[in-house]
């Protein structure tokens, strides 16, 4: 518990004295593992208390042992579609707008009530309700941006269906860069797009909801617990799920935790009693309801069975411990007792049957993952030989950021630029992103037609190659627009027009798998050149092409280096060349090569790469850059690393 008078603590403070306490076990014993410790929690809103300070302590743990369909982040994306099946549904409108896609605070959600009716769930009356003036302005652009996309999203949906509805309202409320700041935000994004996949299966949102039910129906009782023996973390789990199971040092939290007593009512029903007991109030002179003995003797039938279903879960939690059982928390005495484990653990305490310690909860943000060498677990043994396939482009990722290598290639988060994130239309159709222009202008350049370099028609054969190739399926005329005068820039550039009258050889889209070994390592790289030059004189050019303005290529340096050594052991040449053109300036697009290190040293490099990445695999540790490096690469997730400001959903969870 913590120091001081005994008082009662929060989820959020339970898992820190949690944390603390098998911080310092891991420490002081070196016989105990992660593995060693379970977590038994009441709630699933424990599970996240304890998931979020156990990271932010950088201790590894793993959570199970609840339904799929229970998860938070599903239930949230379930209530978007409730909503559009029912658009006066104001439990679920409630959910959207207090939930993570939209994160309105208490009184503004208060502004959008009428006196005695509740949520308002007509959107047209928003602005001229009663209550308006009590919308926090810091809400405003929030409830603006809710408001647009859900009736988008309402009029959409009937011709997108469930799976592609629920994924234009997870990309433009930021559902997963929300869900990746939360405790557990791999796996929250994990379930979100299983969820996804659940709903591309479905034809109708009406059809997916009834799906659901069915499978929470089946489902009421989560399945128990399981976990690898390898995975040396904290498990985490609720008492529910962990019958049938032992660990060597159990911790249950939430002393104070007790049922949610349903809400008084003037009658009352008993069919578990033989016979069934029914029960009811009257109602006195003045028309106020009176108890009456039959509801008395109902509501003590009730509370007894209450205790008792709590004992038998105390009961369950208690007797999971091997070696150690350790309660967590702190707990003020009240006058009327109370179903909860602390009633048991004070009468235990009392008795002297219990060791109390007292550890400083102290401020949530002065944790920190740790560095203290004793807390370093020890890693799974690698294997003699470890082989590593990637491509340059993550491989240089992660050299520049392990944070972004997480984010891009790993959790597959779309980066979140302006230029790289379409926006949705009322139609259905997005608008067409930086990655389809990308690919694009990457078809029309190697289809085109080699007497197109330098040729004063230059933009006419782009088109041509952009008609013959379909390339400009899926985008906008805007689109099109700047796809063509990309290619037609480089077309038109000095550099081209050398190619084709130097008669020199070129290869487009150039595939090649490259092979770096170590004693310890095989590192294989396997991608495609965007364009490879043979001139006469037996030297190699490789250019890839960047839509970026430029011209600085040190961002994309990796990258090159590892074409030029792929292209001299491909061509056996000796002096190989390898730069970027940029097509999206105004200046004249032509490469800009760089002086390539040797291959000695670029191999080298590569292992050490490799080794590094496979270390932050096993740790799944990827510490983010400083911010400077952040800008000079350019990278769309700055904001989620180094916000200037706490995303607005992340109170929710304290």
């Amino acid at each position: 518990r913590p120091p001081g008078e005994p008082a009662d603590t929060s989820r959020l403070e339970d898992a820190t004295l949690a944390t603390a306490y098998i911080a310092e076990s891991l420490a002081e014993c070196n016989d105990l593992h992660a593995r060693d410790f379970a977590v038994l929690a009441q709630s699933n809103e424990m599970l996240d208390a304890t998931a979020f300070a156990l990271s932010r302590a950088g201790i590894p743990h793993v959570v199970a042992g609840r339904g799929f369909f229970a998860a938070r982040e599903v239930q949230d994306a379930l209530a978007l579609l409730r909503w559009i099946d029912r658009p006066d549904d104001r439990a679920a409108l409630l959910s959207i707008l207090r939930g993570p896609f939209a994160a309105l605070g208490d009184r503004t959600l208060v502004g959008l009530t009428e006196p005695h009716r509740g949520l308002v769930t007509d959107f047209e009356r928003w602005d001229v309700l009663e209550r308006r003036g009590l919308v926090d302005e810091a809400d405003r652009d929030a409830l603006d941006r809710v408001r647009a996309v859900l009736r988008a999203l309402r009029r959409a949906a009937p011709r997108l269906g469930p799976g592609r509805t629920l994924r234009e309202a997870v990309r433009e409320l930021d559902l997963e860069e929300t869900l990746l700041l939360q405790p557990r935000g791999l796996q929250r994004i994990a379930n979100v797009r299983k969820l996804l996949r659940i709903a591309d299966e479905e034809t109708t949102v009406r059809g997916l909801l009834d799906r659901v039910e069915r499978a929470e129906e089946r489902a009421r009782e989560p399945e128990a617990a399981t976990f690898s023996e390898d995975d040396d973390a904290v498990r985490l789990l609720t008492v529910h799920a962990s019958k049938g199971l032992a660990f060597r040092v159990v911790i249950v939290p939430e002393l104070r935790g007790t049922p949610v007593r349903a809400a008084s009512s003037t009658l009352g029903l008993d069919l578990r009693a033989d016979p069934a007991w029914l029960a009811t109030k009257v109602v006195d002179d003045r028309g106020e309801p009176v108890m009456t003995p039959s509801i008395e003797a109902l509501s003590s039938r009730e509370r007894a069975r209450v205790r008792a279903d709590r004992r038998r879960l105390m009961y369950v939690a208690v007797t999971r411990a091997r070696e150690r059982l350790v309660f967590v928390g702190g707990m003020r005495k009240t006058a009327r007792a109370e179903p909860c484990f602390g009633a048991i653990v004070a009468s235990l305490a009392s008795a002297g049957r219990i060791e109390l310690r007292e550890l400083p909860v102290g401020e949530t943000t002065a944790l920190r993952p740790t560095t203290t060498p004793e807390l370093e677990l020890a890693a799974p043994r690698p294997p003699r030989t470890l082989e590593i396939a990637i491509a340059p482009t993550a491989l240089q990722d992660f050299h520049h950021c392990a944070r972004r290598f997480e984010l891009a290639h790993l959790v597959a988060l779309p980066e979140p630029t302006p230029a790289a994130i379409g926006g949705f239309r009322e139609s259905g159709v997005a608008q067409a992103s930086a990655r389809a222009q990308g690919e694009a202008l990457h078809r029309v350049l190697e289809h085109v037609d080699l007497d197109a370099f330098g040729a004063s028609d230059a933009e006419s054969r782009a088109r041509a190659s952009l008609d013959a190739t379909g390339a400009g399926v899926g985008l906008d005329e805007p689109a099109i627009a700047r796809v063509l005068r990309s290619a037609t820039r480089f077309l038109a550039s000095d550099y081209a027009r050398s190619v084709r009258e130097a008669g020199a050889g070129v290869f487009r889209e150039r595939a090649f798998v490259l092979q770096v070994t170590s004693p310890d390592l095989v590192l294989t790289l396997r991608g495609a050149m965007d364009l490879v030059v043979l001139w006469p004189n037996g030297d190699v050019d490789v250019v890839d092409y960047k839509r970026a303005r430029g011209p600085d290529t040190r961002a994309h340096a990796l990258q090159l280096d590892v074409y030029a050594l792929a292209a001299r052991r491909a061509f056996e040449a000796e002096r190989v060349r390898s730069g970027a053109a940029f097509l999206g300036g105004d200046a004249a697009p032509e490469p800009r090569f760089r002086a390539s290190i040797t291959a000695s040293k670029l191999e080298a490099h590569l292992i050490g790469l490799a080794e590094t990445l496979l270390a932050a695999r096993r740790s799944a540790r990827f510490p983010r850059a400083a911010p400077k490096t952040c800008h000079a690469i350019g990278c769309g997730y700055f904001t989620l690393c180094h916000p200037a400001k706490e995303k607005r959903q992340l109170a929710l969870f304290r």
